[in-house]
């Protein structure tokens, strides 16, 4: 497939398949697939987790299927994956929308189950079933993406043997003269200058689907009767919520980002956390109840493990105490500078009138083993 791989002209390969053929083309280019691929990682830390996978599969031998222009975008088949040790990383200052799939059914998959779904992409039997399909590999600066599955899966997707060809939409608009504030336009830019606007981008299904439809509208440009016909397709699609069905038996529709749950979502889950590495860093004792240890963004972000303080001993009444207050401060003194402490100790307490919690401090201040005795670690959990 020389031919494919030394063509310079992006839109070329992709109109080839759309109405304007290529001349002298290898008879085997017109079996290829179309393959986009996008992926979302965690932008914050060192180290960029996959969090999120889309890709789309568009087959133009299935042209007799199409009944207009809209129909090209309603005959592909798409996949959205959140990966399961990363679900929980979440990029909030860039969008926060892995949940907002406008196109199917999102899947949880592992990171076995990601390399799975990527080899059974690329390697389609021929219908002969004598090798396998040629790929035109789609995207929107993909040299990223594929450069990040490796990374994160241990996959190389040109050693299946399969890709003929990579497109990327960035170099489609340099070639049709789309204008642009920077020297690489992206997506959602690209989106504006034909005139769609989508809410849910950075949303690895969703952002596949419209690098696609993109793509197609390049390919066409400047016949907008066709760009019209797309996105006419695409805004059916969100009002239907679906694509083409696929039969894919891996991953799970329900997992907690939260608990790790596969009965209830993160937003409906109830289930009682601790991170024992927040606890331990003053800085971030606050958010410790929120998450589990495993799941400690702030960790990962530093990509330490947490300092300890840098005295002997955090206050032992405040981290003993049932105020979420106090207890959230109790790594940024020691139990000799308490300032609540001090205030209950100038006289008797405001809470009980037989003075417990009073007491309760005098003999801890006086204690060299906290908790050793039954009678102090009782009072400490009244409070």
């Amino acid at each position: 497939m020389y031919f494919a791989q030394s063509l310079a002209g992006h839109t070329d390969i992709l109109s080839h398949f759309f109405g304007l053929p290529l001349p002298h083309a290898p008879a085997a280019l017109d079996d290829a697939i179309i393959i986009g691929l996008d992926a979302e990682w965690f932008t914050r830390g060192e180290i960029k987790h996959v969090t999120e996978l889309g890709i789309a599969i568009l087959d133009p031998t299935n042209h007799h299927a199409y009944t207009d222009d809209s129909e090209l975008v309603k005959f592909m088949e798409v996949f959205h994956a959140r990966i399961i040790p990363n679900a929980h990383l979440v990029n909030r200052r860039a969008g926060a929308h892995a949940d907002k799939f406008l196109f199917g059914t999102t899947k949880f998959i592992t990171l076995e189950e990601a390399e799975q779904l990527l080899t059974q992409a690329f390697c389609r039997p021929k219908a002969n079933g004598y090798g396998y399909r040629p790929v035109i590999l789609l995207g929107h600066a993909v040299d990223n993406d594929t450069q990040l599955l490796q990374e994160n899966f241990g996959v190389d997707l040109r050693e299946f043997g399969t890709i003929i060809k990579t497109i990327d939409t960035q170099i489609m608009a340099e070639e049709v003269g789309v204008q642009s504030d920077s020297p690489l336009i992206g997506l959602k830019d690209l989106l504006k200058w034909f005139g769609i606007q989508e809410k849910y981008l950075h949303t690895a299904g969703n952002d596949i689907v419209y690098t696609m439809a993109v793509a197609l509208l390049l390919s066409s440009y400047p016949d907008m009767d066709v760009g019209y016909a797309i996105y006419r397709g695409l805004e059916e699609l969100k009002v239907n919520g679906t694509l083409v069905p696929t039969a894919a038996s891996w991953g799970i529709t329900v997992f907690c980002t939260k608990c790790n749950s596969t009965s209830h979502m993160a937003n409906n889950c109830s289930v009682g956390v601790t991170c024992f590495k927040c606890v331990q860093n003053p800085r971030n004792a606050h958010c410790a109840h929120t998450h589990m240890t495993e799941k400690c963004i702030a960790m990962d972000i530093e990509n330490r493990t947490p300092t300890p303080d840098s005295r002997a001993d955090p206050c032992t009444l405040c981290m003993m105490s049932g105020d979420f207050k106090r207890w959230s401060k109790a790594q940024t003194h020691v139990m000799e500078n308490c300032a609540w402490a001090r205030r209950l100790l100038r006289g008797p307490s405001q809470r009980t009138s037989n003075g417990l919690e009073r007491s309760a401090v005098l003999r801890a201040q006086s204690s060299t083993q906290w908790g050793g005795g039954s009678e102090e670690w009782v009072e400490f959990r009244r409070w």
